[in-house]
């Protein structure tokens, strides 16, 4: 819900990624002018055609997202743009889907249905199984540690730390200090004073900031799955997943069976290792390209809020004056070819 198809751009904006109407993937370089067919799936009709989601590593080699299986099921593929060969890296036997990967190339996050509880009709002999995603993390390499690894938790002995102080010795005088410093400042030489002067002139001009690449992003890819870590998120279910260093963000939709209609924007802290409120309710959320800004929409009001605790819609963007150009004739042309 509120979930529509975007085609993904690749971080490097050389290299922009789609599904058509028959289902197939596809990339364009905008390097080399080439279209580049990547893959084609089974069962993406209609909504799930327009739920259709992936997404690139920070380097812009790797491309993540849901692969249709025989069964209906979906399993993670991993497609490696620089070699050009697709790897189907879960089984497939639940549901993995909503990939996206960590900016820092350490994890691959994504909601899993893997949890069952299962709920027996009061009017049939029916058992049902809802809310069963999960939110998951994938460690990339095997030497990444897992997000819910154990921590030394061993606290320091002050008793200890307070004799070592104690043993240190007493401090100088501040009296020797100043006369070194008095000392310094006479041997001071001209050279030495024009050089500081040229120095603090130098940090006073603004620098151009140099566009760090980033670091290529290498995944072990034998036992994926098995390296796969279920994150404390209570089992419901999730939409909009993205990532910003150190924290996956989500939309919270409604539980089956809850009386609620709130979808609020959480995410969970890695280091923290705890979620947080971001905002209370939203219909639709996209992450920015600087993974510092996120736009999000709550029925017709869009506002660009920042990807942190406690935010609001209150800024709005206005949006009446935007336009675009519709040619009916080949509107028309398209709705017709799209329905046949």
């Amino acid at each position: 819900p509120g979930f529509r198809y975007r085609p993904q751009w690749a971080p490097d904006s050389m290299k922009i990624l789609w599904i058509d109407q028959a289902m197939k993937i596809w990339v364009y370089d905008f390097d080399t002018r080439t279209h580049r067919f990547i893959d084609q799936q089974k069962w993406a009709y209609h909504g799930a055609l327009s739920a259709f989601a992936a997404s690139w590593s920070a380097d812009s080699r790797w491309i993540a997202y849901a692969g249709d299986k025989e069964t209906r099921n979906s399993a993670i593929v991993l497609y490696d743009y620089a070699g050009g060969k697709r790897h189907e890296v879960t089984s497939g036997f639940y549901n993995d889907e909503d990939t996206v990967f960590d900016p820092d190339g350490k994890y691959l996050y994504l909601r899993t249905g893997r949890q069952f509880a299962a709920s027996y009709s009061e009017l049939d002999n029916t058992w049902i199984y809802a809310n069963t995603y999960r939110l998951a993390a994938v460690p990339l390499r095997k030497d990444v540690p897992s997000p819910l690894a154990p921590r030394n938790d061993e606290e320091p002995d002050k008793d200890k730390k307070k004799d070592d102080d104690r043993k240190g010795g007493e401090k100088k005088p501040a009296e020797k200090s100043e006369d070194k410093k008095t000392a310094a400042k006479e041997e001071e030489k001209p050279a030495d004073t024009a050089r500081k002067a040229d120095e603090k002139s130098a940090e006073a001009k603004p620098e151009k900031k140099e566009e760090k690449k980033p670091k290529p992003v290498e995944i072990d890819l034998e036992d994926f799955e098995r390296r796969l870590v279920l994150l404390p998120p209570k089992a419901g279910r999730y939409s909009d997943l993205c990532a910003v260093a150190g924290k996956l963000l989500y939309r919270v939709l409604p539980r089956v069976g809850a009386d609620t209609s709130g979808s609020p924007v959480e995410f969970y802290d890695l280091e923290k290792r705890e979620s947080k409120r971001v905002l209370d309710d939203a219909d639709d959320l996209q992450l920015s390209a600087s993974r510092e800004k996120l736009l999000a929409r709550k029925g017709t009001t869009w506002a660009i809020i920042e990807p942190k605790e406690s935010q609001n819609l209150n800024k709005k963007v206005e949006i009446g004056g935007l336009e675009t150009t519709l040619d009916p004739a080949a509107e028309w042309r398209q709705i017709f070819n799209d329905a046949w």
